[in-house]
């Protein structure tokens, strides 16, 4: 992935996913390089953009916010 694209938005990401049907692995290196936001390759590109879109619902450019993509990490006892 060469290319170079202007973004500004959790939106427009979404966009530039589905517009260019990536697949998984470069959904993930997408997120990881643009956000520093890890995800599971092993799932589907649909579930990673919808995983995305819910992240980004919550979070938008807030500074404190997850690593990592859909994984529930709270503690339960």
């Amino acid at each position: 992935m060469n290319k170079e694209f202007r973004i500004s938005t959790g939106e427009e990401l979404i966009q530039f996913m589905k517009a260019q049907n990536l697949n998984s692995k470069q959904i993930c290196e997408v997120l990881q390089r643009a956000l520093i936001l890890f995800a599971d390759e092993t799932k589907p590109p649909e579930v990673l953009i919808q995983e995305f879109r819910e992240y980004w619902e919550h979070f938008k450019h807030t500074n404190e916010r997850p690593l990592f993509l859909g994984l529930n990490l709270d503690v339960k006892e």
